[in-house]
């Protein structure tokens, strides 16, 4: 029941959001505008099964009663969703799952690398955070999730700055030369990684009683460049078991966080 009134609270965020952009445009000029990236094509490309790392899954299964292949292909499967629900009022967004042969192509030729966290100005976190926050609030549900965030001014993050992220690296001459040659996408948005941890003793939140989510994530343009990537943090109370729950709070902020993350940095590209 749970679930299905989740999605259905989703489905009607994306008029809200509709509503949020039209009126917008008659705002301060000021303001955030997502009409720049209106009508983009977008690819996204999920994350490989073996990507998806937890040092909680078989709590989260046993307590679901879902075994770790049924965990994985739920947060998935979720994340694929709400991308491309949460995502349409900047892109259009095509599910690379619906494209199955393609995704293997494009998956044969991927690779990875870490990279440095992305630590932003103050001025870009804000532009960031204007965008996160009309995402995070276009549900009726609260939300105590979060990502970087801005408190009194001063930005707040999960990480420090010896993080890194996992990014994807691809054989650009093969994806974009052969296998996406007649395609008319934009942009390809690739889905990494994603991590539910238990904080170590290292981490910067440990102690705090919470588990951190991480998405990584990595943007790359039509002609084969990787424009930006990084990591979405969000937290989550270590008691916190219910899939749905960890999903529709945790997991929906960090996927909004990278959304925002990309729109404001595409933005800033388009300048």
């Amino acid at each position: 029941m749970y679930k299905w009134i989740s999605i259905l609270v989703l489905f009607l965020s994306v008029t809200t959001l509709k509503t949020l952009a039209q009126d917008e445009t008659t705002g301060d000029r000021n303001e955030i505008s997502y009409s720049s990236e209106a009508q983009k094509e977008v690819l996204l490309v999920p994350m490989m099964d073996k990507m998806f790392l937890s040092n909680v899954i078989h709590e989260i299964g046993r307590y679901n009663d879902m075994d770790f292949r049924e965990v994985r292909s739920f947060f998935k499967g979720y994340i694929s969703d709400m991308v491309a629900l949460n995502g349409a009022e900047n892109w259009r967004i095509t599910h690379a799952n619906s494209l199955d042969s393609i995704t293997h192509k494009i998956q044969i030729a991927q690779g990875f690398d870490y990279d440095l966290i992305t630590v932003r100005s103050k001025v870009e976190e804000t532009r960031v955070q204007k965008i996160w926050n009309k995402l995070q609030e276009a549900t009726e549900e609260k939300y105590s999730a979060r990502g970087a965030y801005l408190e009194n001014g001063e930005l707040k993050e999960f990480y420090d700055g010896k993080s890194r992220f996992m990014n994807t690296k691809v054989d650009t001459g093969w994806v974009f030369g052969q296998v996406l040659a007649d395609s008319d996408f934009d942009y390809l948005l690739f889905i990494n990684e994603l991590d539910i941890n238990k904080p170590q003793p290292t981490d910067a939140n440990f102690g705090s009683g919470e588990r951190t989510l991480k998405l990584h994530f990595t943007l790359y343009n039509s002609q084969g460049k990787r424009l930006y990537g990084n990591a979405a943090f969000s937290t989550f109370a270590e008691e916190e078991l219910d899939i749905y729950a960890i999903a529709n709070d945790a997991l929906f902020s960090a996927i909004n966080r990278m959304l925002a993350e990309c729109s404001a940095e595409l933005t800033i590209l388009s300048k």
